[in-house]
């Protein structure tokens, strides 16, 4: 197993940051608009002031009092004011702050005396003004916290991602390393801790054991099975053996001995495929490739299959060399093979069956004419078989399971002239 991405501690940081940053810019904006808000307010709460003085001013002594303050001006006509404010007021006459294309920036307050005079307050603060002269050093203060701010969440992100994945890849680690044939507990301390990854630990502990105790029951269910079974099974075959070689028996009974022979060759195939699919540890050894001479698994294949031929005009051709080998245990070449050869015999009403082998793979290639409609050979399904098939359709679905357990590529393809069937000789990796 690769090791892991880190994937969920970078989308932790990743989070963490992207938080710290929209935490930050929502800040800074706050920080600004406070800043202009508060400005604003100084100088029309100023205004306000004014405007309430004059408007007393005018009820007691009916005109508008001298303005006390140096930078507000009172114009009692519109005409008064300046031009680039008049210019701004006059489509928009609630507007309070004004900027002028010039670069001067006004506020204004629109004043109402008891007698229905009408008068303008109008402030130049544009040497007055503040937060925006340093603007810039505001700006540069709130990047620089930002910052901080920025690189202390990444921190922090990173420390929790760290506490938070180190356990959980350990804990993958020993998911990984399991092995169902040691007694030893596989998660050790993982757990002893009251959050998740301990609760999970937990579970998989628990799941462990039960899996334990399923494989102990699979082997000893292998153990017996094949003793109680495969012994019957080839004193059956034996004696059906016998009973066909007897020169006493009638031509009617040796087809039923034969038969019975037969199907209990396809029983020790079927047994043998289901205890080897059974031995996973087998298949997943790290040990060295066991490596089995071909040629004589073929020819003892050929001879047993050779009952389900029942004397049809086929002939069979066997081009193997010598020094050829398969990256397999010898049963498991033997279910491979019986079963892929026994089905090309056994659907084969006439013609010529060539198995072939190269340095790459062997090939049982059926040239004749077939007997009924074959099943889609090409994607075998357990209890989907040929018209012509003795068995159970268990063989073709067993036999890809096993070459592919043992890693080596089993490719059969079907067409009007043919069927073939190619083994790979050396196992993928």
């Amino acid at each position: 197993m690769s090791r892991p991405s880190r994937r969920l501690q970078s989308r932790l940081m990743w989070g963490f940051g992207g938080f710290t940053v929209v935490l930050v810019a929502l800040f800074a904006l706050f920080a600004m608009a406070f800043a202009y808000s508060v400005e604003d307010a100084f100088f029309q709460a100023r205004l306000g002031s004014e405007a309430d003085r004059q408007t007393d001013h005018r009820l007691l002594h009916g005109r508008w009092a001298p303005v006390g303050e140096g930078s507000i001006r009172l114009h009692e006509r519109f005409e008064q004011l300046p031009a680039g404010v008049r210019a701004v007021l006059g489509p928009e006459p609630g507007r309070r702050e004004i900027s002028t294309s010039d670069g001067r920036h006004y506020h204004v307050h629109a004043i109402l005396g008891g007698d229905g005079a009408r008068a303008w307050l109008a402030s130049e603060v544009s040497d007055e003004l503040v937060v925006r002269p340093m603007r810039g050093a505001l700006a540069s203060l709130l990047a620089g916290a930002g910052l901080v701010m920025l690189l202390s969440g990444l921190a922090l992100a990173w420390f929790i991602a760290r506490r938070t994945t180190r356990r959980l890849s350990r804990l993958a680690d020993q998911v990984d390393r399991l092995a169902f044939d040691e007694a030893a507990p596989s998660f050790g301390n993982l757990t002893g801790g009251d959050d998740e990854v301990g609760m999970l630990a937990r579970r998989l502990q628990s799941l462990e054991e039960r899996i334990r105790a399923f494989a102990e029951r699979e082997r000893a269910f292998t153990r017996d099975a094949s003793h109680e079974l495969r012994t019957p099974l080839a004193v059956i075959r034996s004696t059906a053996e016998r009973m066909r070689a007897s020169p006493h028996l009638p031509p009617a009974e040796r087809e039923h001995a034969a038969g019975i022979e037969q199907s209990a060759m396809q029983l020790e195939q079927l047994i043998l495929a289901l205890l080897t699919l059974a031995r996973e540890q087998a298949s997943k050894s790290s040990g060295p490739a066991v490596r089995t001479p071909l040629l004589p698994i073929v020819e003892r294949v050929v001879v047993e299959q050779s009952l389900l031929l029942q004397d049809r005009p086929v002939t069979v051709e066997v081009d193997a060399p010598r020094h050829a080998v398969i990256d397999a245990a010898e049963p498991v070449v033997r279910i491979i093979l019986g079963n892929l050869i026994g089905n090309a015999f056994a659907h084969t009403a006439s013609g010529a069956i060539r198995i072939t082998a190269d340095a790459d793979a062997i090939s049982i290639v059926n040239e004749g004419r077939l007997c009924g409609d074959l099943a889609d050979i090409s994607e075998p399904k357990p209890f989907r078989k040929g018209d012509a098939s003795p068995g159970f359709g268990l063989g073709l679905s067993l036999v890809q399971r096993v070459a592919a357990q043992s890693r080596l590529a089993l490719e059969i393809t079907g067409s009007e002239a043919g069927v073939v069937a190619r083994l790979a000789l050396r196992t993928e990796h």
